[in-house]
């Protein structure tokens, strides 16, 4: 059976008020603007958020998890870890 959640309707209903309102001729470069900005919004948040960690909290994230790897799987160097 078939099933359809509501952030699929929503989706679907966008497109079919936008088809109306711009008509076929206008939808698809409409649709491709949208994508873009959307895209380029995207980018942009993620390019913000980088800049907005400091290395120093990058390297300490990184200390973190070398430990927890230490602590589940022991200090034995030499002998082959198991991966969770």
């Amino acid at each position: 059976m078939l099933s359809v959640g509501p952030q699929e309707l929503v989706i679907l209903g966008g497109l079919l008020l936008l088809l109306l309102v711009f008509g076929s001729a206008k939808f698809s470069s409409t649709a491709r603007d949208l994508g873009q900005l959307l895209g380029g919004t995207k980018r942009t948040v993620e390019e913000a958020r980088s800049d907005l960690i400091p290395k120093e909290v990058k390297e300490a994230q990184d200390a973190i998890k070398h430990l927890k790897a230490e602590a589940l799987y022991g200090g034995e160097q030499g002998k082959q870890r198991r991966k969770p």
